[in-house]
């Protein structure tokens, strides 16, 4: 697996406590069926339910980085997942919940990276992700995950990027600068501090300079050499393995309930009755059908008050309203 490749890759399968503590799993089937109603935030009910399961279990200000890269919505739903559940069938009230009250729909797109600004410590976006392709505006509150909104200088390189992270450094930084505190890198990219725990992937961080576009290599799997170019990924028990960095390292899936499944290009984690990432959604006579830690489960749209279900791109399917 390329270094690269990495940090995009967990976001498919993840992601570490910003809040939601009393958020049940019926809030959860009931948040999803009524964002993905209304917009397009995820692609399939599997997804969404997977992702943001994990999130809500992981620790996202040792894992800060990844938010360079992760969608709004991803957030904004796990901050807001009771309030989307008891919205209902209300798309104006279901985005209102996505951006602190206040349902915008066709905003404009902000010219920077992610199309996001800062305001105050909320993380404000605007993204196609409307049911008819509206750009939508959701909030994500950092000071919520223990955060800051901070805007990154990339001067030269197209621009601004806002996120939430540790705040702002001293000086500017060519690329990635990287400390180490145990397995935690402490990373320095341009004028903002982001942090990304290595151990949590069977890491060691490598304090040094690197390359915006190295992705994760300062962390350095705890395994023997391998050759990222040739290595194929693999199942050794519920650790899924891949090459970091030139070792061999990975992801115990076990830390979000989850086993390892498949080969080759197909290695991820998934549940025991079925795997997210790759599960098929089903639409039939208003019931979706969708992979969660329970295994397959069953979403009557009609009786949460839908008029019924229908297919949603390449794997999902969607309640309407």
């Amino acid at each position: 697996m390329s270094r690269f490749f990495v940090v995009f890759s967990l976001l498919a399968i993840l992601a570490p406590g910003c809040s939601s503590d009393d958020n049940t799993a019926e809030d959860l089937k009931n948040a999803c069926a009524g964002l993905l109603a209304c917009s397009e935030a995820f692609d399939s009910m599997s997804q969404c339910v997977e992702t943001t399961e994990a999130l809500n279990d992981f620790d996202m200000v040792s894992h800060s980085y990844l938010l360079t890269v992760m969608g709004n919505q991803h957030m904004a739903l796990l901050q807001n997942m009771a309030c989307i559940a008891e919205a209902g069938t209300d798309c104006d009230a279901v985005l209102a919940c996505m951006n602190d009250g206040e349902a915008r729909v066709d905003c404009s797109q902000i010219n920077t990276f992610g199309s996001r600004i800062c305001s105050g410590d909320k993380l404000v976006g605007c993204n196609d992700i409307g049911r008819n392709h509206q750009w939508i505006e959701t909030t994500v509150d950092c000071a919520e995950m223990g955060l800051s909104c901070i805007e990154i200088d990339f001067d030269g390189l197209g621009g601004i990027m806002p996120t939430c992270g540790q705040g702002m450094a001293a000086s500017t930084a060519d690329g990635l600068v990287v400390e180490c505190q145990g397995d935690v890198a402490q990373i320095q990219m341009r004028d903002g501090n982001l942090q990304f725990d290595c151990g949590f992937y069977n890491g060691d961080c490598v304090a040094g300079d690197f390359l915006l576009y190295e992705g994760l290599a300062f962390c350095e799997g705890k395994g023997p050499e391998c050759d990222s170019n040739t290595f194929a990924d693999r199942c050794d028990g519920s650790t899924h393995v891949w090459c970091q960095a030139g070792k061999e390292g990975g992801m115990e899936c076990s830390q979000m309930g989850q086993t390892c499944t498949g080969s080759g290009d197909n290695v991820v984690c998934g549940y025991d009755a079925c795997t997210p990432l790759v599960y098929q959604d089903n639409c039939s006579d208003g019931v979706i059908t969708y992979c969660s830690a329970e295994g397959e489960v069953d979403l009557d749209c009609k009786a949460h008050g839908f008029t019924g279900c229908e297919p949603y791109g390449q794997r999902g399917a969607r309640c309407f309203p």
